[in-house]
């Protein structure tokens, strides 16, 4: 299991400028591993295996949804309690109500717009961090 001083960003999102445009936003500082994904499989390994200071993902992608990736995150991965932003273009009104049901933390429409964005992290991040977040150590077999 990997452990960060400072929790990681984690960003799912299957369009690679989202991921590029958040990862500059959430690592602007320098402060905080940003790690980003465009495919759900690849994430859901890397948060098995690491406790993420903030999860923003995408609801429409296309080997998963939002919903079920969040509920996914929720059951299976050391991340139960993550918060989680939820990405959306889709106008439809019922999706934030299911985000929201599901585990999600927060909910942003797309295009997100960077200042509403930045706040929001800068309000869950010192929160996430939790008593286990001034620990840095990678577990060693053995």
């Amino acid at each position: 299991m990997r452990r960060y001083c400072v929790l990681p960003v984690v960003i799912i999102d299957d369009c690679a400028l989202t991921t590029a445009i958040l990862k500059s936003i959430a690592g602007a500082r320098g402060e905080r591993p940003v790690f980003p994904f465009t495919e759900v499989g690849p994430a859901l390994e890397f948060l098995r295996g690491t406790r993420a200071g903030v999860i923003c993902l995408d609801y429409t992608m296309p080997d998963m949804d939002g919903i079920t990736l969040t509920r996914e995150i929720r059951r299976h991965t050391q991340n139960a309690a993550a918060p989680i932003i939820m990405l959306t273009g889709t106008e439809d009104p019922s999706i934030k109500a299911f985000a929201l049901e599901a585990g999600a933390t927060a909910f942003l429409r797309k295009p997100v717009k960077l200042p509403i964005f930045k706040e929001l992290l800068g309000r869950i991040l010192p929160v996430a961090a939790g008593p286990e977040a001034g620990l840095y150590a990678e577990a060693q077999a053995g």
